[in-house]
């Protein structure tokens, strides 16, 4: 892939080119890492897209947990609420 000048804002806000975005899967929402190597910086994805991020998994699986336990807890406890 060829060079691909971008010009900073006057804030000195850049955005990454949406060709390399997409080259290397990055989405809205991921976490960069700006590095400073001698003259030059290294931009890195900081960890896995929150997709793949194992909380956001956890989290999006404890509802059904939750779920499922109050249908377990009458039968391991007792059930009836009544007492």
């Amino acid at each position: 892939m060829k060079d691909i000048p971008v010009i900073f804002g006057k804030k000195g806000r850049t955005t990454i080119p949406q060709p390399l975005r997409e080259k290397l899967g990055w989405q809205a929402g991921d976490t960069i890492r700006f590095r400073l190597d001698g003259d030059k910086v290294i931009i890195s994805r900081d960890r896995p897209q929150p997709q793949e991020h194992p909380a956001v998994k956890l989290a999006v699986e404890l509802p059904g947990l939750a779920i499922l336990l109050a249908h377990l807890a009458p039968l391991v406890f007792g059930g009836g609420g009544s007492g």
